[in-house]
């Protein structure tokens, strides 16, 4: 059976935050439909504004698979039986809702212990709040940078000692060494480098910045 967008949310919250209480799955829905809207970065290009490929997006949400790491997977959507309030909370966040603590957070995840690690699931998100048993992150520069609808990324690199830059890197001559100060770039940037900035919350042409 095909599930509609509205049930499939409805079973993730129940699924993600069943025991949360209402601010805790209003949070997780929250990050749902945040994904879904993204204008940029990962989840702009996967998701494409639908809420089926945001939840079904690969190795994102543990209760949309029903196997993990080889094993049987119990606590999945499909074995979910939504009641009233789940509906009512996805009905909630596709209508554009948010708690304003979580009103931009895109990740969000359970650290079992007392504390919420500082970024999630790398440098590409920062913690914002805890709500129940789950933190939630909002987005840095990292990811904000990952966007694969531009095909340049300029980039302003401010320096205080002296750099070297791979020519070959750049779409443009090496720019002239100076001890200090600030230049602009433009880099090509390819969906496969998106995917890699998303996930380890590093852009690779930073990579190739030598100091001397």
């Amino acid at each position: 059976m095909a599930y509609s967008d509205r049930e499939l949310l409805a079973r993730l919250i129940q699924c993600e935050a069943g025991g949360e209480g209402e601010n805790g799955m209003k949070a997780v829905a929250g990050v749902v439909m945040n994904r879904v809207n993204a204008r940029g970065g990962e989840y702009a290009r996967v998701g494409q504004g639908s809420i089926r490929k945001i939840i079904f997006q690969p190795y994102q949400f543990v209760c949309a698979s029903e196997t993990e790491n080889g094993v049987y997977n119990p606590q999945n959507i499909y074995n979910m039986r939504p009641e009233q309030i789940h509906y009512d909370i996805a009905d909630w966040a596709i209508a554009g809702n948010r708690l304003p603590d979580v009103a931009e957070s895109l990740w969000f995840y359970n650290p079992f212990g007392p504390n919420c690690r500082p970024f999630f699931p790398s440098e590409v998100g920062y913690w914002q709040t805890r709500i129940g048993d789950h933190c939630f992150y909002n987005p840095t520069d990292a990811y904000l940078l990952c966007n694969t609808k531009e095909k340049k990324l300029k980039l302003q690199i401010i320096f205080n000692s002296p750099i070297r830059i791979d020519a070959d890197l750049f779409d443009q001559n090496t720019p002239k060494i100076t001890p200090a100060g600030t230049i602009e770039l433009f880099v090509s940037f390819s969906p496969s480098l998106a995917q890699e900035c998303v996930r380890f919350g590093k852009v690779r042409p930073f990579h190739r910045l030598f100091l001397f």
